[in-house]
C-alpha cells in the first residue's frame, strides 16, 4: 500500500483545529461514525474465515456507541475481544484492510480512556489509509483522485460540521440520531476483484488453553516504562537505584504492639536503631512490584526471582519482629490490608523456590494476637491451614480442614461485610474447588482455573496493578510439586524457567538494613530492643 498524507494534510488539520474546540464527545462520535464506515467491509472480508470475529466487532462498536453519550469507561474486556481476535494470519491481498479495521478501533478506544479531543485528524487519516489499502487492491494504488476518496473527504467535512454545529444539551438525541442513520460503505459499490466469497465457517468455542502471550495492554504499558529519559535511564533503572539506595517507600508507624486504640490519634515516635529504618521502609509489596517492573522490562527471571524472594523474607521478618516486641508497622497494622492474607508471600517464596519459607509463612496462621488493636484484624481465613497443609503433603489433614472449615462457617458480622476480605471465610468456596483440583490431581481443572486467572488479571489492568501472576505461579509449581503436568500455553505473566527450584545466596539477596535485622533477631536482640526502649522513654520525658 502507497499512502501519502500530503494531498489530505490541509483538510486532516482542519478537522484537528475545529473538534478540538469542541467536547469530547463530539470527537468520540467521529471517530465512532468513521469506524462504522470500515464496518461492511470487514463484516464481509470475515465470513468464512479463520480469524473472522465480526461478532466481537460488532459487539465493541455498540459498546463505543454506548460510551459517547455516557462517558462510561470502556472495560479492558472489550480490549480483549479484539486482542484475541487479530487478523491473523495475513494471507489474502485484502486482510490487511481488515486488520486496520481491528487496529482502528483499539485506538478508537484509547483515545476513549485519554479523552483526546485533538484525535480527529488522527481518526480521519486511518479512514483514508484504509482507503488507499482497499484501493491497491484493486488496482488503484496511488490514485488519490479516486472518486472514492472525495467522497470520504466530503463525508468527514460533513460530519465535522454537523458535529460543530450540535449543542452540547441535545448530545443524548443527536448521538442516537446519528446511530439509527444508514451510513454508506466506505468502498461503495466496489469490491475487490476475484474476490471469493467463502462459506460461513461453523465458529467454533475456543479451547481453554488457547491465550495469546502477551496483552495489548501490557505491551503498552511496559514499552512506555522502557522509554529512555534524558540521563538514558529507564522505568526499572530508577527502581534499582531506589533499592540500592534503601530508599524508603512507605512511612511506617511506630507503636508498641500493646498500645491501646485510643492512643492511635496521639502516636508516640522513638529514634529506630540506625540499619534498621531502612529495613521498616522496605516492604513486601514494593517488592514484589518492582519483581513485576523488572521482568517486564529486562525480562531477567533470576532477577524477578530474587526480588520475590525477598519480598516474603521481608514479610517473615515483620512477623519475627513483633513476636521479638519490635512496634508495628502501618504496613501490617492497616485495617484494609491484604497483607494479612498469609498466602500472598507464601506464594512469592513458592515462586522463588523457598518452599521452607512459605511454609514456615502460612504457619503463623494462629498468631494473630501481636497485633491487638481493633484496626489491625488478622485476616485469619481457613484456607491457609488448609494450603499449608497441602504444601506439606498432608493431604488427609487437608480434607479433615476443609470439613472443619464448612462446618464452622458463619454470617459475616458488620465490620466484615464492610471489609469482606477480613472475613475468615471470604472466598471460602472458590479456595475449596482448587483445593480439591490439587487433591484429586485434577490437571485439566486446575489448568483452566489457571488461565482463567491470566485472563482476569489482563481484563482489569487498569484497576489492579499486577503484571505477574505469582498466585498462578504457585499453584503451577504445587501442581507439578504433586506430579501434574498442565501443558499451559507461553503467557508473559508466567516468566519462561520461574518454575525452577533453583537455590538463592542468601549472600548476593539481602534486605535493607540486613545486619542491623540479623542483630535484632539474634541473640543480642533482647539488648538491643532494651537500649532502643531507654532511648525511647528519654525521648517521651
Amino acid at each position: 500500500m502507497i499512502y501519502d498524507r500530503a494531498p489530505f494534510a490541509a483538510h486532516l488539520d482542519g478537522l484537528g483545529k475545529e473538534l478540538k474546540k469542541q467536547a469530547f464527545w463530539k470527537t468520540a462520535l467521529f471517530g465512532t461514525v468513521l469506524l462504522e464506515r470500515q464496518w461492511p467491509v470487514y463484516e464481509r472480508l470475515a465470513v468464512g474465515r479463520e480469524w473472522g470475529a465480526a461478532k466481537e466487532v460488532r459487539k465493541v462498536l455498540d459498546r463505543l456507541w454506548k460510551g459517547v453519550p455516557t462517558g462510561m469507561r470502556i472495560g479492558d474486556s472489550f480490549w480483549m475481544l479484539l486482542e484475541e481476535n487479530q487478523v491473523e494470519p495475513v494471507t489474502e491481498p485484502w486482510d490487511p484492510a481488515a486488520a486496520l479495521t481491528v487496529s482502528g478501533a483499539l485506538r478508537l478506544m484509547e483515545i476513549f480512556r485519554e479523552k483526546d479531543k485533538k484525535a480527529a485528524g488522527e481518526l480521519a487519516e486511518r479512514n483514508l489509509m484504509f482507503l488507499a489499502q482497499a484501493l491497491s487492491v484493486c488496482g488503484e494504488e496511488g490514485n488519490f483522485t479516486h472518486p472514492l476518496f472525495q467522497a470520504e473527504l466530503d463525508f468527514q467535512a460533513a460530519l465535522c460540521a454537523r458535529l460543530c454545529g450540535v449543542p452540547n444539551s441535545e448530545k443524548v438525541l443527536f448521538v442516537n440520531g446519528c446511530k439509527g442513520e444508514v451510513v454508506d460503505g466506505i468502498m461503495g459499490k466496489l469490491w475487490f476483484p476475484d474476490y471469493p466469497d467463502h462459506k460461513p465457517l461453523k465458529r467454533k468455542a475456543k479451547k481453554a488453553g488457547e491465550i495469546r502471550y502477551s496483552h495489548i495492554r501490557y505491551d503498552e504499558w511496559f514499552a512506555k516504562l522502557r522509554e529512555k529519559d534524558e540521563d538514558g535511564l529507564d522505568a526499572w533503572d530508577h527502581i534499582k537505584e531506589e533499592l540500592q539506595q534503601n530508599d524508603a517507600w512507605l512511612t511506617w508507624q511506630e507503636r508498641w504492639p500493646n498500645d491501646s486504640l485510643d492512643q492511635q490519634s496521639n502516636i508516640r515516635r522513638w529514634p529506630m536503631p540506625e540499619g534498621l529504618a531502612d529495613f521498616y521502609g522496605c516492604e513486601s509489596l514494593s517488592l514484589y512490584l518492582d519483581a513485576e517492573h523488572c521482568y517486564g522490562c529486562r525480562k531477567d527471571t533470576d532477577l524477578t526471582r530474587g526480588l520475590l524472594w525477598l519480598a516474603a523474607r521481608s514479610q517473615e521478618a515483620c512477623y519475627a519482629l513483633l513476636e521479638r516486641g519490635w512496634p508495628c508497622s502501618n504496613w501490617l497494622d492497616y485495617q484494609n490490608s491484604m497483607t494479612k492474607n498469609l498466602f500472598v508471600p507464601a506464594s512469592y517464596a513458592i515462586c522463588a523456590g523457598d518452599w521452607e519459607l512459605a511454609e514456615h509463612l502460612l504457619a503463623r496462621y494462629h498468631r494473630p494476637i501481636k497485633l491487638r488493636t481493633n484496626t489491625a484484624q488478622w485476616l485469619f481465613p481457613w484456607d491457609t491451614r488448609v494450603w499449608l497443609a497441602i504444601i506439606r503433603g498432608d493431604d488427609e489433614k487437608a480434607v479433615f480442614l476443609m470439613e472443619q472449615g464448612a462446618r464452622s462457617k458463619r454470617p459475616p458480622t458488620k465490620d466484615e461485610q464492610l471489609w469482606p476480605h477480613l472475613y475468615p471465610w471470604y472466598g471460602w468456596e472458590d479456595a475449596c474447588k482448587v483445593f480439591r483440583m490439587l487433591l484429586d490431581r485434577d490437571a485439566a481443572g486446575l489448568r483452566k482455573h489457571i488461565l482463567s486467572g491470566i485472563r482476569g488479571m489482563r481484563s482489569s489492568y487498569e484497576q489492579m496493578c499486577s503484571t505477574l501472576g505469582n498466585h498462578q505461579i504457585a499453584l503451577l509449581k504445587l501442581a507439578r510439586r504433586r506430579g501434574m503436568e498442565l501443558d499451559l500455553p507461553r503467557v508473559v505473566e508466567i516468566p519462561d524457567g520461574i518454575w525452577e527450584d533453583v537455590p538463592l545466596d542468601g549472600e548476593k539477596w539481602k534486605l535493607p538494613g540486613q545486619a542491623v535485622l540479623d542483630r535484632a533477631l539474634g541473640p543480642d536482640g533482647d539488648k538491643l530492643l532494651a537500649q532502643w526502649k531507654k532511648l525511647a522513654e528519654e525521648k517521651t520525658k
